[in-house]
């Protein structure tokens, strides 16, 4: 009579437990003097990534034609011929060693088999430090327009300062006549004729 294993409390399987979390931590310093796994590993989890986005897909779909054995388990070789036919990488560019060593760097419960969860876990992270990346870029160049727009530019960086005409108060007044004058002394020094 049939069982079911994960009622079993003497099955010790570790597939059966709790998925492991992936280590994708180096995706967000990648530098040119990364080591070649890592870079591996980034070029396949973000070329993945883009290959999902514009499928609109999910991986089963994407490595169905190079998938011959267990659906959502991939050999290494075989997950190498999907990549080069996603176009993720082209043909020569990774060797199997460099697919395993890369896999074994992301998946912490890697077995020598690439298997779908943990890639999506992966995928998912690598998504999140795009997006971190995405929105920090954002961040600066809102910064630097801000910075454009308040000041006189790059090469003068001082303040803008408006005095309105009809100030609302004598101390609104006072304290705008304040940051103008603070401002000519700023642009007096910059230029070098600010007399002590």
């Amino acid at each position: 009579r049939w069982r079911n294993p994960l009622l079993d409390p003497a099955i010790a399987a570790p597939a059966l437990g709790p998925a492991q979390p992936v280590r994708c931590g180096f995706l967000a310093d990648l530098g040119d003097e990364a080591p070649r796994a890592e870079m591996v590993a980034a070029d396949i989890l973000f070329g993945v990534e883009e290959a999902l986005r514009t499928s609109r897909g999910n991986l089963q779909h994407l490595f169905r034609a190079v998938n011959r054995g267990t659906v959502g388990v991939l050999e290494p070789a075989e997950f190498l011929d999907g990549i080069v036919r996603l176009g993720i990488a082209h043909k020569g560019q990774f060797t199997v060693e460099e697919i395993i060593q890369a896999m074994a760097l992301i998946d912490p419960t890697f077995d020598g088999r690439v298997n779908f969860p943990a890639l999506e876990r992966a995928v998912a992270a690598a998504r999140g430090v795009q997006r971190q990346q995405t929105q920090e870029a954002e961040r600066l160049a809102q910064q630097h327009e801000k910075k454009v727009t308040q000041s006189y530019g790059e090469a003068l960086p001082i303040e803008i300062v408006k005095v309105e005409r009809q100030p609302k108060s004598l101390f609104d007044f006072e304290r705008a006549f304040e940051r103008f004058r603070k401002q000519q002394k700023e642009l007096l020094a910059h230029h070098g004729e600010l007399m002590q």
